[in-house]
């Protein structure tokens, strides 16, 4: 048992000595939860077999944050995996 965890801590020291590596900050990013789904308002559909994509969030990695992307028609002969 003893020898078991003193593998592990090697294991741990050995991974922390590779993230402070010289020329590495060493610092760890986390993204922020995902915000709360925005209910949207459907527009009236351009033509008849449209059908709505609905809106959704997508990360940006410049702004470190999450963007969203607001719902839209697409034409009823273009798939999307998220037609609603």
């Amino acid at each position: 048992m003893r020898k078991a965890m003193t593998k592990i801590v090697w294991l741990c020291l050995v991974a922390l000595a590779a993230t402070l590596q010289p020329g590495c900050s060493g610092t760890l990013f986390f993204r922020p939860a995902r915000p709360p789904i925005i209910v949207e308002e459907r527009s009236t559909p351009p033509q008849a077999d449209a059908q709505w994509v609905k809106g959704d969030y997508r990360w940006d990695g410049h702004q470190k944050n999450w963007v969203w992307v607001p719902g839209h028609w697409k034409n009823g002969h273009q798939k999307h995996e998220n037609n609603r």
